[in-house]
């Protein structure tokens, strides 16, 4: 079973995350910030990650380039609710693969996240 990484602060949010990954039937691993998820990065086979942006202890553009730093290359996806075009552009030149928007809409991010978990993930090195 592929396993998804949903690194979210909001107990609601992460609630409804794990119930649509679920029926899609993957493996649920979580995190309530960015210094848990680098755990879950180093202990688990995580092929994608859907980080919050803003988080307590380490933000989740801070945890990509953890992640990246680290040698790890799945997908990466964030969660917010503060985006505006420039924002967006910035992060996805660091090489985020998307910014999902909140709140979240299920079709939007199945449509999203279609083409990144067909294959399993490795480190770089």
């Amino acid at each position: 079973m592929k396993n998804i990484l949903l690194v979210e602060d909001d107990p609601l949010v992460m609630k409804t995350l794990k119930k649509f990954f679920k029926k899609l039937g993957f493996g649920i691993k979580t995190a309530t910030n960015g210094k848990e998820a680098l755990q879950q990065v180093e202990k688990y086979e995580i092929y994608l990650i859907i980080s919050d942006l803003k988080m307590p202890v380490m933000k989740g553009d801070a945890l990509f380039a953890e992640v990246r730093d680290r040698g790890f290359k799945m997908p990466f996806f964030l969660l917010t609710g503060y985006t505006d075009h420039t924002s967006i552009e910035i992060l996805k030149n660091m090489g985020i693969q998307g910014v999902i928007e909140k709140p979240v809409e299920f079709k939007k991010l199945e449509n999203a996240l279609k083409g990144y978990l067909g294959s399993p993930v490795t480190k770089l090195h």
